[in-house]
């Protein structure tokens, strides 16, 4: 698996902001909730 392509954010500051070849690569987060109930158990 390319790492580079599903990276946590310990890649992201550590490696990719230091390397100005990869400072091209644009991130996207991604939230997937499992839990249909999550707005009554927030509030």
């Amino acid at each position: 698996m390319d790492f580079y392509l599903f990276m946590n954010s310990k890649i992201l500051f550590k490696i990719i902001r230091k390397n100005s070849n990869l400072k091209k690569l644009k991130p996207v987060a991604v939230h997937i909730n499992y839990h249909p109930d999550k707005l009554y158990r927030i509030c």
